[in-house]
């Protein structure tokens, strides 16, 4: 741990969060083996296969294929001939075999992880992980609030950006009246719920199990967007769902809104990328600050989502 520390404490972690919003941390959060352990354990819970017993507070959609009603799926067969025949890929992340007929890839979402795999839940109980929130923040103690796992396949779509703060409300103010109904199909331009008290300091630990390229979808930022006004705005009930009157912002539709009310122009904001971030490393990002992710535009590789 202590190398980790020497490292993050060289880029002024504390202070690169403090001024952007966001920090990338200059080493690896996790081990080779620790990273294949998560891998390992996603799989098995987009199949719903939790080995705790209990299911996470937000499942996503089961992916299966019909190779998982092989019991000899991983055990490679010999042709007529003698040759040896590799056992069939299990479907990637994200597509299963409706999705693969249909042609329609899905990013996932699963909440709460920690609840179904005995594997995410060790992980997250390490020391490790409250020492890095906490050198990174100045924090003196740091609590969890959850886990989440976005799992993309080639041709899954973008995340359209949001801040984090209003999906982490513990207290409803009663002066104020509840906006919207939950949930919703993103026909409403006014997506956001300020009737909350949310005046909690929080973070975002992004971990990611894949190589971050410029084609795979991963994680961007809104530079300085968390120092925009604090007014209850940035939560977005319609995150994986498309619009048409938004295409021509994308994905970035929700914070270049955000920009235009603090009197910036499209040109006033830069959006930082996570490419390059390998396997195991991670981020940090204010609860306030604006990001999301654009499509994964990847090739074939079962493999290739953060």
């Amino acid at each position: 741990m202590s190398s980790f520390i020497s490292s993050a404490s060289s880029l002024s972690s504390a202070s690169s969060l403090s001024s952007d919003g966001f920090v990338k941390l200059s080493s690896p959060l996790l081990t080779g083996s620790e990273v294949r352990v998560l891998r390992d354990a996603m799989e098995k819970l987009i199949r719903h296969e939790y080995d705790t017993g209990c299911p996470p507070d937000k499942e996503c959609e089961k992916v299966v294929d019909d190779s998982d009603c092989d019991d000899d799926l991983d055990v490679p067969t010999l042709s007529p001939t003698g040759d040896l025949i590799p056992p069939p890929p299990r479907a990637p992340l994200g597509v299963g075999s409706s999705s693969l007929k249909n042609k329609k890839i899905r990013t996932l979402q699963i909440v709460n992880c920690w609840k179904a795999s005995s594997s995410v839940s060790s992980l997250l109980s390490t020391r490790r992980i409250g020492e890095v929130v906490g050198y990174a923040t100045g924090w003196p103690a740091v609590r969890l609030i959850q886990d989440q796992s976005w799992l993309k396949a080639p041709g899954a779509p973008s995340v359209s950006h949001h801040r984090d703060r209003p999906y982490f409300a513990f207290e409803r103010d009663p002066t104020r009246p509840e906006r919207g109904g939950g949930g919703g199909d993103g026909d409403d331009d006014d997506d956001d719920d300020s009737s909350y008290v949310n005046n909690f300091r929080a973070v975002t630990l992004w971990i990611t199990l894949d190589d971050v390229t410029s084609d795979n979808g991963g994680l961007e930022f809104a530079k300085g967007s968390h120092r925009w006004e604090k007014d209850g705005s940035g939560a977005n009930r319609s995150l994986l769902s498309s619009d048409r009157r938004r295409d021509a912002d994308g994905y970035r539709y929700h914070a270049l809104s955000a920009a235009a009310r603090e009197g910036l122009g499209e040109e006033g904001v830069e959006f930082v990328t996570t490419e390059g971030l390998k396997e195991g490393w991670a981020t940090l990002h204010d609860a306030d600050t604006y990001h999301g992710s654009g499509k994964n535009n990847s090739g074939g590789r079962a493999r290739s989502g953060p």
